[in-house]
């Protein structure tokens, strides 16, 4: 029966998604699933026997050995029983993202600590994937903004130029018709004239203050 419990746990160990490792209370690995070979490039002979702070990055490393000695003294835990994600290190020496949740295993034989280990690259990656979507959607957003804005200017400008050519072809029709003009008719057109480009002086400034503001949103 014992045999049969533990190559059903043996099965367990092996068909697992996430890596999975346990180790002594002292931090020796002494289990190393298929996923944790995979995923840090250990081979299970290579890691049993080995403290697991050689997974971490500094400074976990230097300090997993007192987390553990802490842990045994006061029965405080720091991580056991609740999920995080830290950063772990390939046999390789590169780090990469992983959610870790610790549990602990109370036996005759001693106590135990099981880790799970879930690689959180692809996620990461996806993430960054979005957020850059976002930013370009945004981008694309502004552009939209500026050229409505854009439009907007254009036909406010466009105005008042059409009736500055209508006024200054009034004038040079009068001219050309070698007549004398009434002083009153051009002071009126120059009047009219300058009228738009009043207009045009004191409103541009505030649609492009909109525009910059608009942008900067």
């Amino acid at each position: 029966m014992v045999n049969h419990r533990n190559n059903t746990f043996d099965a367990l160990m092996e068909a697992a998604v996430d890596a999975i490792i346990i180790i002594s209370r002292e931090g020796r690995i002494e289990r190393f699933n298929r996923a944790a070979e995979n995923l840090f490039g250990y081979t299970e002979d290579e890691a049993i026997g080995q403290n697991v702070k050689m997974l971490m990055p500094e400074p976990h490393r230097s300090q997993h050995d007192g987390y553990l000695s802490q842990y045994r003294k006061t029965g405080q835990a720091a991580i056991i029983g609740r999920g995080r994600e830290e950063t772990a290190v390939k046999k390789s020496g590169e780090t990469f993202p992983i959610l870790l949740t610790v549990g602990e295993i109370r036996q005759e034989s001693g106590r135990r600590f099981v880790g799970f280990v879930r690689d959180l690259t692809e996620s990461r990656a996806a993430e960054e994937r979005v957020r850059r979507l976002e930013d370009r959607l945004l981008h694309a957003d502004r552009l939209v903004t500026l050229g409505e804005l854009t439009a907007g200017i254009a036909h406010e400008i466009n105005q008042p130029l059409t009736a500055i050519a209508a006024y200054a072809d009034a004038g040079r029709s009068m001219v050309d018709r070698n007549v004398d003009t009434p002083r009153e008719e051009m002071h009126s057109i120059c009047e009219r004239i300058g009228e738009p480009v009043s207009y045009t002086h004191l409103t541009l400034p505030t649609m492009l203050a909109q525009c910059r503001s608009r942008w900067a949103a």
